[in-house]
């Protein structure tokens, strides 16, 4: 069950490669680490406008290296590095890089509460000013909090995290909720993300403002399956529909993964 929980942690992490990742509210033991490596397509035909739906479509391939690392019990730092390339357009570059801290002060009868502070910033002069940009350069710092119960075999979770972003990009709130199973090898979650920006522009709205002054918001329901291969290694597969949106694609994502838990201290 440890190992199983040590890895399930990046099942939801990585699969924020593209944004900014929400964790899950499972404690590790000390100086224990995880890294993995995602990679999946993220589609669409049609983008959510001022006007309403356009015909606006585009393929994404999504690859993210993932690291997380439990100094003591109560902390947990993460961090995602992602990489996009843009079918048929030629852009290939990584994204924004995120690192997230999580503090668990404490587990009272399956009860997590956690505080999360993060920070994000471009690894790439990637360009903002094009139907195909791959996001907006913004540098942001992330707070929030949430909870979880944990049973025997399953878990739910509720959290909020609030971006602020340098401006002229405007900040947004996320939330999620989330509810899981877990038995022998295998677990399974379902997800629901939803994303909502303070104020900015939209596309097609007539004003002809920059693109980085475009307020994202989604929401998106998503399930996530596990595999434990063996004690420190599992696979896992993800799927995503968004469901709504503002300055978004219709998007339909599929993520793979390989995990790897282990320790810090030498044996």
């Amino acid at each position: 069950m440890k190992s199983v929980v040590a890895l399930v942690f990046v099942l939801t992490s990585a699969h924020w490669c593209k944004g900014q990742f929400l964790v899950d509210g499972f404690q590790q033991q000390p100086k224990s680490v995880v890294a993995g490596l995602s990679t999946g397509i993220n589609t669409w035909s049609e983008f959510y406008s001022a006007e309403g739906k356009v015909g606006l479509a585009r393929e994404t391939w999504i690859s993210s290296l993932y690291a997380s690392v439990n100094p003591i019990k109560s902390l947990r730092i993460a961090a995602s590095i992602p990489y996009f390339e843009v079918r048929d357009k030629g852009i290939k570059k990584f994204q924004d890089v995120f690192v997230q801290a999580q503090y668990m002060p404490y587990n009272y009868k399956g009860i997590t509460p956690f505080l999360l502070f993060g920070y994000g910033a471009p690894l790439t002069s990637y360009r903002t000013e094009i139907g195909n940009a791959i996001g907006q350069q913004a540098v942001l710092r992330g707070y929030g909090g949430g909870v979880q119960y944990t049973a025997k075999k399953w878990f739910g979770s509720a959290m909020f995290q609030y971006q602020d972003k340098n401006l002229p990009v405007p900040d947004a709130r996320q939330w999620q909720l989330r509810t899981g199973y877990f038995a022998g090898k295998w677990f399974s979650a379902l997800r629901f993300d939803y994303q909502a920006s303070v104020g900015g522009s939209d596309y097609r709205d007539g004003t002809n403002r920059p693109f980085v002054t475009l307020g994202a918001g989604f929401s998106k329901l998503s399930l996530d399956v596990f595999y434990r291969l063996q004690k420190n290694l599992g696979v896992s597969g993800s799927f995503g529909q968004t469901l709504d949106g503002r300055n978004v694609g219709t998007a339909t994502e599929y993520f793979i993964g390989i995990f790897w838990n282990g320790s810090l201290q030498l044996e």
